[in-house]
């Protein structure tokens, strides 16, 4: 129970630039202050690489993040991303909400593709932006249960 609970990753990202620091946590840099020290790790029985994100548009022509990562089950059973992770998305300190992308590519639909252990899966989400300005925190961890027969 507390080791699940310990197991989680953090990030910070400047909208359209992306750059890491820290193992668990994950905070911007901008441009070329800081190189990419480490965006990947752990996060329950799934090991996760944080890649770009990009601001886009839903339907509604609201601003939107879409952030992508890389995900391997390591667990013991098939998996996907979307149902075996908790994904909060934090600006200015207020969670934001999901949402569908206005285009949908290949890696969103990804995000609820089951996939076998040992294997990986580019995926994608999406929230709603407060503004263009301001960093989004991410904190990612495993959902309860999950991994396990």
């Amino acid at each position: 129970m507390g080791s699940m609970a310990k197991e989680k990753m953090k990030k910070k990202t400047l909208i359209l630039l992306v750059s890491l620091l820290a193992i668990a946590t994950f905070f911007v840099g901008c441009g070329e202050q800081n190189p990419k020290e480490t965006d990947k790790g752990n996060v329950g029985e799934y090991y996760i690489e944080i890649g770009e994100s990009k601001v886009s548009f839903d339907n509604e022509d609201n601003d939107i993040l879409v952030v992508s990562y890389t995900f391997t089950n390591n667990s013991s059973h098939s998996q996907n991303f979307y149902f075996s992770t908790s994904r909060k998305y934090f600006q200015d300190g207020v969670q934001l909400d999901p949402v569908i992308p206005g285009r949908i590519t290949e890696e969103y639909k990804n995000n609820s593709k089951e996939i076998q252990p040992g294997a990986t899966i580019v995926v994608e989400d999406a929230v709603i932006l407060r503004n263009t300005d301001s960093p989004v925190d991410i904190e990612l961890t495993p959902l309860a249960g999950q991994g396990k027969g």
